[in-house]
């Protein structure tokens, strides 16, 4: 980036007209149906070219070091750019690896939370599921763990998730207390969690008090202690500070408005999922999971036949000594399809 870049203090916009993105990208239109030839999940539908333009796009972007800090925009005549996408150059991280260099390291291709966190913003905004499923990005987890070890490393008193460095209402943070999760409706919070090298994704049934967690390097004497650990520890007694500050402190007022009990125990599951096949896929598949979830009325009772395609099952895989599913077999293009939604702004189905 050149020193003009540096000093300037407008804001810089990369527009999806640039002649250097995808034609084919800018052209997609919504589909009426529920299907897209383009962007289906469970069939790779790019054709080559498109496949081509698009790889060499993403090598564009991560090469060109000054796009790094440009926003992807979109113009709408007579009306300001609309962000779609900061640090444009992270979008490269989405590359499958086996089109690129072999001398390139592997932490090129970890996402990172910025496209983890978009993602989840496009299944909120899908109308299927905008009611029951509710979609954080990844800033929350991030924000309760290191609060927590901020509290306990300073011998702190009282709740950790309690801020009083806050600006407003001595809240953990005033943008997600502010955030309105419309509980009369919503059922299922969907959070990803950054576990220093990793990404799981949480599912949390507010009506049950049932928190499941999927995580794609399952390990059965693992998981689910880890699952327990994220809930007891950090998420549940957030959420429940959360939603009680929506009634006052009232958790009789909670229960009898919006049916939600915080005084139920909750239980705890870990559900095996497919694993990934290497250490730079999780957070391809923490978005494709979630995907999948939301796509379901009650994501808890998700069958596995739809990760691992067809009749197969997850002993009919197993007995096969493999546990490579569809979701391994075809992450170069659910990496691309990532891609594809993220410059679009919009999932297609």
């Amino acid at each position: 980036m050149s020193s003009d870049d540096e000093g300037s203090t407008t804001k810089k916009y990369f527009h999806l007209n640039d002649p250097s993105v995808p034609a084919f990208i800018s052209k997609l239109e919504r589909p009426s149906g529920s299907s897209n030839s383009l962007c289906q999940r469970n069939s790779v539908n790019f054709t080559s070219i498109q496949k081509n333009e698009l790889i060499k796009f993403l090598k564009f972007i991560r090469d060109d070091t000054s796009r790094g800090l440009l926003e992807l925009s979109r113009f709408k005549k007579g009306s300001p750019p609309r962000p779609v996408f900061t640090h444009i150059q992270t979008l490269s991280r989405l590359l499958p690896r086996r089109f690129d260099s072999q001398s390139r390291l592997d932490k090129d291709y970890w996402l990172d939370d910025q496209i983890i966190s978009e993602y989840m913003v496009l299944l909120g905004k899908r109308v299927r599921t905008r009611e029951t499923h509710f979609f954080f990005d990844t800033y929350i987890y991030g924000l309760l763990t290191e609060r927590k070890k901020t509290h306990t490393e300073e011998g702190r008193d009282g709740d950790w998730w309690y801020s009083e460095a806050s600006n407003k209402g001595n809240y953990i943070c005033k943008g997600i207390v502010e955030k309105r999760i419309p509980l009369e409706t919503v059922q299922y919070l969907f959070v990803p969690c950054g576990l220093g090298r990793h990404w799981v994704l949480a599912i949390l049934n507010l009506r049950t008090n049932e928190m499941i967690l999927l995580d794609s390097l399952y390990e059965k004497d693992r998981s689910p202690s880890l699952c327990e650990e994220i809930g007891k520890d950090y998420l549940i007694p957030f959420f429940s500070f959360l939603l009680l500050t929506r009634t006052g402190g009232s958790s009789e007022r909670l229960k009898s408005k919006y049916n939600i009990d915080l005084d139920k125990n909750w239980t705890y599951r870990s559900m095996d999922v497919p694993r990934q096949q290497n250490e730079i896929d999780c957070g391809a598949f923490t978005c494709m999971l979630a995907d999948f979830c939301a796509d379901e009325h009650d994501p808890m009772k998700l069958q596995q036949q739809v990760f691992f395609g067809g009749d197969e099952t997850l002993e009919s895989f197993q007995n096969k000594n493999t546990t490579r599913s569809l979701l391994q077999a075809n992450i170069d293009y659910f990496r691309l399809k990532i891609a594809v939604d993220i410059l679009r702004d919009d999932l297609g189905y």
